[in-house]
């Protein structure tokens, strides 16, 4: 691989800006950094207030154990006055649309212009995780226009409306393009996916494909990785996500009982978070128990959501601009370390694949960076979905 500009390393030549000083702006919600599962990796997000809730999905999955699930929604009890306080606090930034079963799906667009970007979180993480990234996108930079950009959260997590039910890839994908809908945010979409958030946006495109007219997969998580990394591998993927799954559960029905609400500051905040950031991760967590059951649900679909995509066959998206971030940290799928160096070839070997799906896909390695290239990277990930979104254009005319 060659030195490409910013010291990036890319196995296509791909123009990159100088690196400039991130646009910051005040975030209207909370980053969150949660233990999901091992593949989806550990992923920041976004939360905050709590929204009402409607009518659940007909999601299932049969991939999901019961023993591991949390408790339903029914059983929890009404919410303590402090919970309903810290709701009250920080209510969501955006817009809470209703979808056509009757829940709530909570959307924050900023900025103007087309292509719209969209962009989804990780496993268990919900809008903020861009917090640091879509304002810039939104105002745009000297040598490329500002655009509409759109972030939203999955059900249960963040803002919008708890299922109580297991997930389906495609229920994330139908709940995405029924939200949009209804905000009146219409096609087309540069779509911006990161961990398990990038085989969500390429089922999005592959469903959608007239609808799609680029892509930025940041460090994305593969639908093939379970069965490419082998049999051990597998096993204790499988292993560690329950173990995760059923702790996350439980907590859920702790904060249910109110008992964080005081608690709050045990909650562990990501030091590149701002303050307020900070603050208000804290108290979704301590006021919004179908938080953790979201995360809980999602962790313990894994394999179904993972064999559900990859009965798709995805591969290709055709000739659509397509960028694919990948981090530089050695990551261990499953936390064996014996198992680690393997699994994590097995992962870049994907990644470098899913850059090839497209006739205009690029593969670029961030030079320092942990699994969150938008914290640790804010301002590349900046750039190249600045990129995208100038080349869709150029397509488009």
């Amino acid at each position: 691989m060659g030195a490409g500009r910013r010291g990036l390393a890319v196995t296509q030549p791909f123009a990159v800006r100088p690196a400039a000083p991130v646009r910051r702006r005040s975030p209207s919600g909370a980053l969150i950094c949660v233990a999901v599962l091992a593949l989806a990796a550990l992923a920041p997000g976004c939360g905050g207030g709590g929204p009402e809730s409607g009518a659940p999905t007909t999601w299932s999955s049969t991939a999901t154990s019961a023993s591991v699930l949390p408790s339903s929604v029914a059983t929890w009890p009404a919410p303590s006055a402090g919970m309903l306080a810290l709701r009250a606090k920080y209510p969501a930034p955006g817009e809470l649309v209703r979808l056509p079963d009757g829940r709530l799906l909570h959307l924050t667009s900023i900025g103007a212009g087309a292509p719209t970007v969209v962009m989804e979180a990780g496993s268990g993480d919900w809008s903020l995780t861009w917090c640091l990234v879509a304002p810039a996108v939104a105002e745009g930079s000297p040598v490329t226009a500002g655009t509409r950009v759109v972030t939203y959260d999955r059900a249960g997590l963040g803002w919008s409306g708890p299922t109580g039910l297991p997930p389906t890839a495609a229920g994330f994908v139908q709940d995405l393009h029924d939200g949009l809908a209804a905000a009146g945010v219409r096609p087309p979409y540069v779509l911006v996916g990161h961990s398990m958030g990038g085989v969500y946006v390429r089922l999005f495109a592959h469903t959608y494909p007239d609808e799609v007219v680029g892509m930025v997969l940041v460090d994305p998580g593969d639908e093939r990785i379970p069965e490419a990394v082998g049999a051990k591998s597998a096993a204790a993927i499988t292993t560690g996500t329950a173990t995760v799954t059923k702790l996350n559960g439980q907590k859920a029905d702790e904060v249910a009982a109110g008992d964080s609400v005081s608690d709050q500051a045990q909650i562990p905040a990501d030091p590149r978070w701002p303050p307020k950031t900070a603050a208000q991760y804290r108290a979704l967590f301590a006021a919004d128990p179908w938080v953790y059951q979201a995360i809980a649900l999602e962790g313990a679909s894994a394999a179904g959501i993972w064999d559900e995509v990859a009965a798709e066959h995805i591969t290709s998206l055709g000739n659509i601009p397509l960028v694919v971030v990948r981090s530089s940290t050695s990551m261990g799928l499953s936390g064996v370390p014996a198992l680690a160096a393997r699994e994590n070839r097995v992962w870049r070997r994907l990644q470098a694949d899913q850059a090839t799906q497209s006739s205009r896909g690029r593969l670029v390695v961030a030079p320092i960076s942990d699994h969150y290239v938008q914290l640790a990277d804010p301002s590349l990930v900046i750039t190249l979905v600045e990129r995208v979104v100038a080349e869709a254009r150029a397509l488009v005319k």
